[in-house]
């Protein structure tokens, strides 16, 4: 029998982003390139926060789609009760099992060197850098609702031969149906809509396609598994995997 996503997802990543956002805010000197770059590899608090900059309360023309605009809006304060919400939530619907946690790490480091190199590709293409690397981290998004069953069943999440086992039984949501429900802006879905190639083409997809191919960072329950010839791209390549490293050092440093 397929096991089905049968209710909210819940993003599985580390603990550690919203921890150290929390460590950030209470800096008084805190720059604000420093707090975007510290919630960018975390989708649920990323989405979390372009929902709110997003939703009634705070009226524009535009959807707002780029991170550092969405901090920006909302304001510290704010972010700071994201962050800890993003803690407890995390805490209490967190992953049972060691190899259920070690599997998680890697499609979140995955994930993270995506939206990074992804990031580099938009820029030279004049995509919004920012967007694209957002799009890249929620990529992905399938897998983490994979590993969020894990909660409820996790005896098949014991050993990692026994999350290959389930993952083949396991009918997951799209990544644009997860995004949808959480609530981030419709042009992040239309885009991983294209992504699934499911319909249409974009460029900003485009781009996330051919980082997904390069990156150095794989994880046995990657679902699209296609890798390129990246040679051209080296100098990308390595400046992605540079800026992974920063991010996530900035994350592991606390």
């Amino acid at each position: 029998m397929d096991t089905t996503l049968d209710q909210s997802p819940v993003l599985v990543t580390s603990l550690r982003v919203a921890e150290v956002v929390r460590e950030l805010l209470m800096d008084p000197a805190l720059h604000l390139s420093t707090l975007t770059n510290a919630i960018r590899v975390e989708p649920e608090v990323s989405a979390a926060l372009l929902r709110m900059a997003n939703g009634a309360a705070l009226m524009h023309d535009e959807p707002v789609v780029e991170l550092d605009r969405a901090i920006a809006m909302i304001g510290t304060a704010q972010v700071r009760v994201v962050a800890i919400q993003v803690v407890m939530r995390q805490l209490v619907e967190g992953l049972p099992t060691a190899a259920a946690r070690s599997v998680a790490e890697r499609v979140w480091e995955h994930s993270v060197e995506v939206a990074c190199l992804a990031e580099q590709i938009g820029r030279g293409h004049g995509l919004r850098s920012d967007y694209c690397h957002t799009l890249g981290l929620l990529h992905d998004l399938p897998v983490f609702a994979f590993l969020n069953s894990a909660r409820t069943n996790p005896t098949a999440f014991a050993n990692e031969q026994s999350i290959q086992a389930a993952a083949s039984n396991f009918t997951a949501p799209t990544a644009a149906q997860l995004a949808r429900e959480l609530g981030v802006p419709d042009t992040f879905v239309a885009d991983l809509v294209q992504l699934d190639g499911i319909n249409g083409y974009s460029d900003a997809a485009d781009a996330i396609r051919t980082a997904h191919g390069c990156v150095s960072t794989t994880h046995e329950l990657d679902r699209f598994r296609q890798r390129a010839m990246c040679d051209a791209m080296r100098g990308l390549m390595d400046e992605a995997k540079r800026r992974k490293d920063e991010l996530l050092d900035l994350v592991r440093m606390y």
